[in-house]
């Protein structure tokens, strides 16, 4: 289901906030572009197809996002597409201070796991707080659009910008995945702090949107 995209210039601050509004739904999600990922918000042309889609992604995730734990979800285009935004079922318990981010990566693939940010891109940062409380779909919208190539392995990385914050117990960022291999030849997997191991029959919960490039 498509949301409606609204974009706000908070003037105290002289930031611009992007928010999502879920058709039918409570679910409302709002990113203040501390990056200035938003200062072109165009979201999904009319011209713009599902990259990937892995829809179900119920179950809360095996591992939590905290201090240096992290999670990826690697994927593999089938045509050359540039890459307009980035959908993920995401949720946050407790608070965190303003200045502290998320960031949501296009990475590189180094057998099967996750390797360099892609050149020329980008980190998405986005402010801890902005995550929703409640289980919801949260919509990033770049600026800089990467273009991905057909049948070439990436991943989205998503973790802490400074891995002292976060407990794991009341202070944490939650991911959900399928119950099931929704995403078949792909993979799921999270960091504990000293490497990454896959999370068997499981796929985050992400749609990716883009335009097909000839």
């Amino acid at each position: 289901m498509r949301g409606k995209l609204l974009k706000i210039k908070n003037i105290m601050g002289g930031c611009i906030m992007a928010c999502l509004v879920m058709s039918g739904t409570n679910m409302f999600s709002c990113y203040d572009g501390r990056d200035n990922s938003f200062e072109k918000l165009e979201g999904v042309s009319s011209e713009g197809v599902k990259v990937v889609e892995i829809t179900g992604a119920e179950t809360p995730g095996t591992q939590k996002i905290y201090t240096d734990k992290a999670v990826a979800q690697q994927f593999t285009p089938t045509k050359k597409y540039l890459i307009y935004e980035v959908r993920l079922v995401l949720s946050r318990a407790g608070n965190f201070l303003d200045m502290d981010t998320l960031k949501v990566a296009f990475c590189n693939d180094k057998s099967n796991d996750p390797s360099s940010v892609l050149s020329g891109y980008f980190t998405y940062n986005v402010r801890l707080n902005a995550i929703s409380a409640e289980r919801s779909e949260h919509v990033f919208v770049f600026k800089n659009r990467p273009t991905v190539s057909a049948g070439t392995k990436y991943w989205i990385k998503v973790y802490f910008a400074d891995t002292s914050i976060g407990d794991g117990s009341t202070n944490y960022i939650l991911f959900y995945q399928t119950s099931g291999d929704a995403y078949s030849g792909n993979y799921l997997k999270t960091y504990d702090g000293s490497a990454w191991s896959e999370v068997s029959n499981a796929d985050l919960g992400i749609t990716i949107w883009g335009k097909e490039q000839l």
